[in-house]
């Protein structure tokens, strides 16, 4: 890699940027744009083994905004919400069974369950006991850095020099690594105290998930001190996880049915407008 041209370059051959995939405004919360991640085929007739009870969804209860408990102990979060909406769009009743993560694909085995909606990371283990639908949502990365610093895009040869910050031993440090040498790379032993340095301006940038960095913009931590540099980064063989729906292997049309009511949803509009509620700003 040279470091005369711009990164985006390289994003254009190596990787995805979020923002270049096709998508939709949602209704308010600053303009947030929200991917569309799947590929929909609008002329899809609904499958016709739709199960006539009620579907049992598993959820892990401490995994914000994904899934969690709210202040009535109540299951809620991003997870839950596409469940319940996918039963609507089906017509079909459904039920939030909440366990501890470690619990999760037990319970899927042993038919507790019918299907999981917490982030279980889709590795060959898992694949081999339950079936994955296609992601609703994929993880990102993307650049904090000050107000007034003088960038105002993740361009290679503009930060060459400047302090990096990125938590050891992480997929984000990989990426930095790889497409930043030039940089002054900067590890932390934590995401607090990565941010808190930028804001006291021990370091230039922060590169961090773009989710996480959403949150700490608008909390009070930030004190206001900081934006996003440029738009957020996809790399899916490092820190781009994807968030489907598991069922156990052999139940491949509650797979299918489940893939066609998040095809419709998010045709409809509807899973934006559940990631709209749960995030404060946009990490896309």
């Amino acid at each position: 890699m040279t470091t005369t041209r711009r990164v985006y370059y390289f994003i254009a051959t190596l990787f995805l940027v979020v923002n270049c995939l096709k998508a939709e405004s949602l209704a308010a919360n600053e303009g947030v744009m929200f991917p569309l991640f799947r590929h929909i085929d609008s002329g899809a007739a609904m499958p016709l083994d739709v199960p006539k009870g009620p579907i049992k969804f598993l959820t892990d209860v401490d995994f914000p905004p994904f899934s969690f408990q709210n202040a009535n102990s109540a299951m809620t979060g991003i997870s839950v919400d596409l469940a319940l909406a996918a039963c609507a769009e089906l017509k079909i009743t459904c039920q939030i069974v909440a366990k501890p993560f470690a619990e999760l694909l037990p319970a899927l085995k042993n038919h507790e369950g019918d299907a999981i909606i917490s982030g279980l990371r889709l590795t060959p283990e898992i694949l081999k006991v339950a079936s994955a639908t296609r992601p609703y949502y994929f993880s990102s990365a993307r650049f904090l850095t000050r107000t007034g610093m003088p960038f105002s895009q993740p361009d290679v040869k503009d930060l060459a020099g400047r302090r990096i910050g990125y938590v050891k031993g992480t997929s984000h440090a990989a990426f930095l690594e790889k497409y930043y040498e030039r940089a002054a790379l900067t590890p932390f032993n934590d995401e607090n105290g990565m941010l808190e340095s930028l804001r006291t301006a021990a370091i230039d940038a922060a590169f961090t998930d773009s989710l996480h960095a959403s949150f700490w913009l608008k909390g009070s931590n930030s004190r206001e001190c900081c934006i996003t540099l440029g738009e957020s980064f996809v790399d899916r063989n490092s820190f781009s996880k994807s968030m489907s729906l598991l069922v156990a292997a052999d139940q491949p049309n509650l797979r299918e049915v489940l893939d066609f009511a998040l095809d419709r949803m998010e045709e409809k509009g509807v899973t934006a407008k559940i990631f709209e509620h749960y995030i404060p700003t946009s990490p896309f």
